[in-house]
Order: structure tokens, then sequence, then C-alpha cells
């Protein structure tokens, strides 16, 4: 399969017809490398893979053999394949739109005040998370943690201290800010629940109690949800810019 950093180095030549693209390669005469080649291999290497290149020798010699690779592939008997050819086509049809789309998603831009209208309009969306006073009995060995775990589910009496553990009453937490997989299964169960044993790190195995839970009427600040408003609007800006580019382009190609 033709290494998809090779794709920028080719000789390729598009028409466009219908929604169709045609692409012709034609090799290099003369597998020569210009200063702009340097400067769109060190481009493309921190972009991809975040890796400045500031010895222009090497990203010249890295363009050259890749070059020269390119142009070896297209002449051998690999290319000719019709399936070749037409994953080339595909993976060219897929840079060219991830280009166009980040040039899209450059052009948008969502004022402040549009911001503040989405959070004031959406505000029960925006509601602080609930509460929840949670019990932690830990213990250092895994068996121990599990056996209490079985026990405790047909008594709330049973000791822990019978089982080498120990008990922390943790007080109220905000339920967002409780780690997954433990905040799913509160927000699921809800008061007097009680969890399998967890392991948060080594010799450390915990179970935990759901003693109370405790709604809260109060509202996340706008600076607080900002950069989520941002992401949500962002994301419809760009969709609906999206399908418009598509449903135009397709519009007298049908």
């Amino acid at each position: 399969m033709l290494n998809h950093s090779l794709i920028m180095f080719l000789m390729v030549i598009f028409t466009i017809s219908g929604y169709s693209i045609e692409v012709q390669i034609t090799l290099d005469k003369k597998i020569d490398v210009s200063s702009a080649d340097i400067a769109a291999m060190k481009y493309f290497l921190k972009k991809k893979y975040n890796f400045i290149a500031n010895n222009e020798k090497g990203v010249k010699k890295l363009v050259k053999e890749n070059r020269a690779l390119a142009n070896a592939y297209l002449n051998s008997e690999y290319f000719k394949k019709k399936f070749n050819k037409n994953l080339f086509k595909i993976k060219t049809e897929m840079q060219l739109a991830e280009n166009f789309v980040k040039e899209l998603q450059r052009e948008i831009k969502i004022p402040d005040k549009v911001l503040k209208s989405y959070y004031y309009d959406h505000l029960e969306d925006f509601k602080e998370s609930p509460q929840v006073r949670l019990v932690r009995f830990s213990f250092k060995n895994y068996d121990d943690a599990l056996n209490f775990y079985h026990n405790r589910l047909k008594s709330d009496s049973v000791d822990v201290k019978d089982f080498n553990g120990i008990t922390r009453d943790i007080g109220y937490a905000n339920i967002d800010k409780i780690r997954e997989p433990l905040k799913s299964l509160i927000k699921e169960n809800g008061k007097n629940y009680i969890s399998p044993p967890f392991i948060w790190a080594k010799d450390r195995y915990d179970v935990y109690y759901v003693k109370e839970t405790k709604k809260s009427d109060g509202y996340k600040k706008f600076d607080q949800v900002k950069n989520r408003i941002k992401d949500i609007l962002y994301q419809k800006t760009f969709n609906k810019k999206r399908e418009e580019v598509i449903k135009e382009y397709l519009k007298d190609r049908k």
C-alpha cells in the first residue's frame, strides 16, 4: 500500500467531471527537490508528528528518497493493479476532503454574545451536579474487599474490621467530579448503593457506599461552561456549513 506521506510529493493532475475526480499520475523525469518541497515537508512533519526538522540536508534527503520510492512504486506491477489505483484515488479524495474541512473550520468564529445567549437559553442544561455522601471501605487485599462486598450486600451491620479493612466517611462530593466507572454506577443506583471493589493502586482496593444524595438548585457559572458551549455551537455551525457545501456542489450534478 502506498505510504500516506508519499501522496504529497507526487505529480498529480486532477480532472473534475461531475462528481468524479480523475487522477492522472506521471513519473518525475528527474528526482529534484525544491526549496518549496523542503518547506512542505517541514510543515508536514510538524503537523503530523509534532517534529521540528531543522536539518535542511536531512529533510531534502527524506523528500528525495520518498520521491524515488514513489516513482518506483508507480512504475511497478503493484500500482498497475486496478484495486491499488482505486485505493490511491480514494485516499487522495479523502485527503482533499480533509484539507477542505480544515479550511471550513478555520472560518468559524463564534462571538461571546452568542455563547452567552446560548447559556441563558439553555440554563437548565447547566445545573450544578447533584451531590452524594460517600463512605469508603479500603482494603490491602482484593479477596478481603470482595468478601466484605458480598457480605455487606446481605447486611448493613457487617464490620469492616472483620475483613481487615478501614472506613472513611468522605463526605459530600459532586457526582460530576467522581471518577468513572464509579460515577456512572452511582448515577444509576443512587442512595444506599454499595459498589463492588475498585482497584485504584497496588495494595489498594476500595468499596464505596452511597449514604446520602442531595440535589442542587444552583447553576454553573458562564465561565465554567463557556468552552463546552463553544464546542457545541462550533460543531453545529460546522455541520451546517459542511452540509451546505455538499448540497450546493451536488445540486447540478445528479
